[in-house]
This record gives structure tokens, C-alpha cells and sequence, in this order.
């Protein structure tokens, strides 16, 4: 195959938005469609291969994986290696029995399963996962374990109809891809038969080869750059991916590939030695980046700063470069003694791979070891666990529930509750400390939760598709709450991050990392965050939803819960490390107030005015006047499970407080 400096010029295009994105850097908005470009190139080149040694009669799949050991394995068992002292050193028991899980998965190459369950990719908590970009790695593993036999099958069998098998396989996968994110774009990111038809894509490019068309060339080669190019600028965290969106960054690489000859703009321009010296590191830098960055965020409250983040891009060209040319390069060469055979290639990839293994498993059955530190900072770290089961807690990956749902009845089984706990991810985390205080009281109730989802009708969210199926949910508990004769319904919810849209900083360091998440009225189809007049008509939606719910039910409405800002447990542990400072952890009561401000004035009307809506002011069990402080945690105990829902602990707090109200509403 000749060799085409442009496509590695095209690498960079690749790697470097990918990098900047995860730095941080708000322009390179849409840099994760690097990813893609690097599957439709990885596809490209190495079908190539396999065709020209399927014409010629030599392709061995032995030969192929050997080929892909040497490529792969080298540089990322060097990484991994790098990483384990800095998580033994820098990461939290939990942190590292979540990284020791995900250096077995990158070993086993399923870690695009293992993050898939655990995280997604776009919320703040993905940048501390040092391993988060071996995602990308292990689909394309799984490509080429099933891909090169299959294709080997099919040239023996039908020869001429290859191209059109490979076709089918694409598209294929591409209306799997278009389904899958409607049902759950997070797991969809992820998972392997979303993001086969990428590098199919890529594929199907080696069958067909460089075209040279002259004039065509120049336009289209330069279209499908430009197209690559809108994708990193216009895309956001928000865009479906992958989706019908994708095909933009997809088709942009595949002209490029196709149309790009010598002679055309772009090849000349991809061809620049700068452009060409970073695709040739791109996969060394693309290992190191993550790790870089998430061992820097981790012991820091606030994001590194943009002069850090710049410097650590900078890193990872450095290190790029390093592996490259001292692990990269020896180990790809026949000629080196140590892998001179692919009996020993296998037997040292086996060898690293099975160390790795007993690392991951050993750190995970060791809860990542605890006993590196002490009582009170595993007592503080230990937070992020105190949290309630999720019976009950439904979410966009779930079928809307049908009323009534068995587990959602507390206690098991019992029909004609005369209370309904309904909410999102705020009423779920008080859900237990509902469950004891109602079960002290002797009262049946009925709790039913969805994540994201305001407890009130007529809204929609605004917030990456999260909340698609909202309005349902409301519209079908509530209409079984009016049929099963529910007298009191108990309301909680993040009311005030749906009205504001941005995430809460608490003015001392401490920010909610996350794209804004708001809602709007029927209607407003296009919304934004910051459109002017929002605020008005959502709090007059609150408003009028509540007065006629009002109409049918006791309503007890929880005032909103004040929110931290930094992650409380991760917070709270990293100070007792510290041992700087033994005060509790707070936040500042008025900005609290300030935040909150047009949600409390309102659930302050209508409980003055209407005598079936009484008031929960849950925030009074954290916040004190006297102090002027909220607080988070302290010698007691830690108050949340992350930087805005309430732990089991801080719930148990607000009982006093929800118990009052319910109690009142049913004597009514």
C-alpha cells in the first residue's frame, strides 16, 4: 500500500480537537468527533492491507493480530503502567476500585462496556476517569476480532460481492446507531454496534481507492474537510452522537480519503510536516492525554486553569512523541531480538496484559485499598455511597412504568396510599429517609421518581434528552395518584437549576461542572437557557401547575435543597488528608437565598394563600440564619453524595421537617 502523507496530516485534525475538548477549551465544543475521524482512518488503512494480501493470496489472520499487537499493545501497556502509581497515591478507595475495574476491562478490551454502565462520557465525573479513552480502543478491537475472518469468509465464498457485504454491514449499523441514542444516548455512545459502521465506512473507502478526477477532487476533498471542521466548532455536548449528526465528520473523512490526491489544496495542506509530525504520535499522545489531565483534576475543588490545561496539551505531544519513538517504533520492527518472532510478540503482550489483570483485580478486591488512609477520611470518602436503592427510579433508558408498579409501594404491595412522594433525582435521595419516617408514622405511601423530571406538567427539558419522556411520567402518575385517591402528594425537585438553567458555583471555589439544564414551556420548541422572558413564563407554568394540583391534593411542596457546589465526600475526604483544616465543610447561606430566591417566593405564596399547600422547608435543616452558612459536611457525618443531592445522612436531617408537613396535610 502507498503510503499517503495526507492521511497522516488527517490524524492530527483528528487528535488535537479530541485533546483540546477533553482540556476543556469551550471552542473545541465538538473536538470528541476526533474519534470518529481516527475510526474511518483505522478502517481505511488497515482493509487495505487485508485486501492486497487477499489478492495477492498471502493474508494470514495470525499475521494481522500479530500486526495489531505490535501497533497497540507496546505504547498502552506503557500507559497503563504509568498510571497505577498516581492513582495509588492520588485517588480515593472508591476512585480506585473504579479505576482497578477499568484496567481489567481495557485488558479484556471491553472497557466501552465497563464505562457504558458506569459513566457518561459528557458529565463532569467522566474527566476523572484516567482510562475513560480506551473506549475508542476497545471498539475497535472488537471490530477487527470479528471483521478480518468475516471478510476472509466472504471473499472465499463471493468475491465480487464483498463491497456490497461490507455495505449491508454499515448500514446496518448506521440505523442501529439513529435507533439506539433515541433509547439511550449514553449507552449508545459507547457501545461497539453504534460505532461499527464508522470504521465500515472506512472500509468500504479501500475497495473503492483514491480517485483522481482533477477538479472534482479539489471540491470535494475540501468539502469533506470543511465538513470535519464544522463538526469540532458547531457540534456540543448536547448533539445526539452517534447519530444521523456523525455523518458529518464520517462522510467529511471519507472524501478526504477518496478525493484528496497529491495534487489538491487539502493534500497539500494535510501534508504540512507540522500537521504530518502529529499524526504520526497521534496514537501515543491520544493514551497519554486522558491520564494527564484526570491525574491533575482529581485532587483539585476547581477546574485547572485554561494556562494549565494549555501546558498539559503540550504535555501530551511531548510524551506522544517520546512513546512513540522509543516504544512505538523498536517494537513494531521484526528486528528487534526481544519480539523478533510472534510466538514472543503474543507471549510479551500476554505477559504485560496478565500483570495489568492482577493489578486491576487486586485493587478491586481491596476496595481500593482502604488502609492507605484513616478512619476519618475513609468516613468522609464513604459519603458517595450513602445514597438510596433505585427502586422506583426510572430515567430515559427505561420503559415509562405502568401505575402501580409493585416495588414502588411502601410497604410492599399496599394499594390506596394515602401519600405520593413524586420528584426527580432530589425527591429520590430523600426517598429513604421518607420510607423510615413514614414507616415510624404508621402511614402507607407511594413514591415514584424519574431522573431530571420536574414534578410538574406542561414543561419540557432542555438538557441533552434526558428528560424526553417527562411529560409522560407526570401525566400518567398523577393520573393514577387522582384514581387511586391519593390525599396528599409530597413534591420535591430541582425546581431552581431547571428555572436558571446554569450549574450552581458556590462563590469559593466550588463549581458544578456540566452543560446548562433548563426547561420551557409547550411550545418553545427552540429554546435556550438564556432566552429573555424564560424565567417569566416557567414560573408562571410552576405556578399554574401547582394551583391545579392544589385542586385535587393535599400538596406538600420541599423548598429547594441547597446545593454544594464541589463534590462533598471527594471534598470533605481530601481536607482530612490534608488535616489543614478540621472545621465542617459549608456554603454560604446567601447564595443559597440569592439562587433560590424566585422558587422560595413562590412556594411562599402559595402555601400562605392556599390552605391544601403546606410548606417543607427541608433547607432549614443545613442552613442556619445565625451562621450564615449550609452545611456539607462534618464530624457527624457527610451531608451529601455529590455536589447537590442530599446523602441518606442529609436526608435524615430534613425528616423532622418533611414529617411535620405530611402529618398537617393528612389531618386536613
Amino acid at each position: 500500500m502507498q503510503y499517503r502523507r495526507e492521511i497522516d496530516g488527517l490524524r492530527a485534525v483528528a487528535v488535537v480537537p479530541v485533546i483540546l475538548f477533553h482540556a476543556g477549551f469551550e471552542l473545541f465544543g465538538g473536538g470528541f468527533v476526533g474519534v470518529d475521524v481516527f475510526f474511518v482512518i483505522s478502517g481505511y488503512l488497515i482493509t487495505s492491507l487485508i485486501l492486497a494480501e487477499l489478492e495477492q493470496g498471502t493474508f494470514s489472520v495470525a499475521r494481522f493480530y500479530e500486526r495489531r499487537a505490535r501497533r497497540i499493545l507496546p505504547a498502552l501497556m506503557l500507559v497503563l503502567l504509568a498510571c497505577l502509581p498516581f492513582a495509588y497515591a492520588l485517588m480515593l478507595p472508591h476512585q480506585l476500585k473504579d479505576f482497578a475495574a477499568s484496567l481489567v476491562s481495557v485488558v479484556f478490551a471491553i472497557s466501552n462496556f465497563f464505562f457504558l454502565s458506569q459513566v457518561d462520557y459528557f458529565s463532569p465525573n467522566a474527566e476523572l476517569q484516567p482510562l475513560l479513552h480506551t473506549w475508542s480502543l476497545a471498539v475497535e478491537e472488537q471490530y477487527y476480532f470479528l471483521f478480518p475472518p468475516a471478510l476472509l469468509l466472504v471473499w472465499r465464498l463471493a468475491r465480487l460481492r464483498t463491497v456490497w457485504f461490507v455495505a449491508a454491514l454499515v448500514l446496518l449499523s448506521f440505523a442501529f446507531s439513529e435507533w439506539a441514542w433515541r433509547e439511550n444516548a449514553q449507552r449508545s455512545f459507547f457501545f461497539t454496534l453504534s460505532r461499527f459502521w464508522e470504521i465500515g465506512a472506512g472500509s468500504l473507502c479501500a475497495f473503492v481507492g483514491l480517485q483522481a478526477r482533477g477538479r472534482v477532487n479539489e471540491i470535494l476533498s475540501f468539502s469533506g474537510l470543511c465538513l470535519i471542521v464544522a463538526a469540532v466548532f458547531f457540534y456540543t455536548k448536547e448533539t445526539p452522537f452517534p447519530s444521523f449528526y456523525t455523518l458529518a465528520p464520517v462522510l467529511g473523512t471519507v472524501l478526504v480519503i477518496l478525493f484528496a490526491s497529491e495534487v489538491t489544496f487539502v493534500a497539500r495542506l494535510l501534508s504540512n510536516a507540522v500537521l504530518v509530525g502529529i499524526g504520526l504520535i497521534s496514537y501515543s499522545a491520544y493514551l497519554w492525554h486522558q491520564p494527564i489531565f484526570a491525574f491533575v483534576r482529581l485532587p483539585s475543588v476547581a477546574e485547572p486553569s485554561g494556562q494549565v490545561m494549555a501546558a498539559l496539551c503540550l504535555a501530551s505531544l511531548v510524551l506522544g512523541w517520546l512513546s512513540w519513538r522509543y516504544v512505538e517504533q523498536p517494537f513494531r520492527r521484526r528486528e528487534n531480538p526481544l519480539l523478533a518472532t510472534r510466538g514472543r510478540v503474543f507471549a510479551a503482550s500476554g505477559a504485560a496484559g496478565a500483570l495489568c489483570l492482577v493489578v486491576g483485580l487486586s485493587g478491586y478486591m481491596n476496595d481500593g485499598y482502604e488502609g492507605r488512609f484513616d478512619k476519618r477520611v475513609l468516613k468522609f470518602a464513604s459519603g458517595v455511597k450513602d445514597r438510596p436503592s433505585e427502586r422506583c427510579y426510572f430515567g430515559a433508558s427505561d420503559r415509562l412504568p405502568q401505575h402501580p408498579q409493585g416495588g414502588c409501594a411502601r410497604p410492599e404491595g399496599v394499594r390506596d396510599a394515602p401519600v405520593m412522594f413524586l420528584g426527580d433525582s432530589h425527591a429520590w435521595a430523600l426517598s429513604l429517609a421518607f420510607e423510615e419516617m413514614m414507616e415510624a408514622e404508621g402511614i402507607d405511601w407511594y413514591g415514584a421518581f424519574y431522573r431530571g423530571c420536574l414534578p410538574v406538567r406542561e414543561t419540557r427539558g432542555f438538557d441533552g434528552g434526558a428528560t424526553d419522556h417527562c411529560p409522560e411520567f407526570n401525566e400518567d402518575t398523577i393520573s393514577y395518584a387522582k384514581q387511586a385517591g391519593v390525599k396528599t402528594l409530597v413534591l420535591a425537585g430541582r425546581f431552581v437549576l431547571s428555572l436558571k438553567g446554569l450549574r450552581f458555583q458556590n462563590g469559593e471555589g466550588g463549581v458544578e461542572y456540566g452543560p446548562p439544564s433548563w426547561v420551557d414551556v409547550a411550545g418553545y420548541e427552540n429554546s435556550r437557557w438564556d432566552d429573555a422572558g424564560r424565567e417569566a413564563r416557567v414560573l408562571s407554568a410552576y405556578e399554574t401547575q401547582l394551583r391545579e394540583l392544589a385542586q385535587h391534593f393535599n400538596l406538600v411542596l420541599a423548598y429547594p435543597i441547597p446545593e454544594a457546589g464541589w463534590d462533598v465526600p471527594v471534598y470533605a475526604a481530601r481536607r482530612a488528608i490534608d488535616d489543614k483544616d478540621s472545621k465542617a465543610l459549608t456554603t454560604s447561606y446567601a447564595a443559597y437565598l440569592e439562587r433560590s430566591e424566585d422558587v422560595i417566593a413562590l412556594f411562599d405564596r402559595l402555601s400562605s394563600e392556599l390552605p391544601q399547600v403546606y410548606a417543607a422547608r427541608v433547607h432549614e435543616a443545613l442552613c442556619s440564619v445565625e451562621t450564615g452558612r449550609c452545611l456539607n459536611a462534618d464530624e457527624h457525618g457527610v451531608y451529601y453524595y455529590d455536589n447537590n443531592h442530599p446523602s441518606n445522612a442529609g436526608a435524615r436531617l430534613m425528616q423532622p421537617i418533611l414529617r411535620k408537613a405530611v402529618v398537617k396535610s393528612l389531618e386536613h
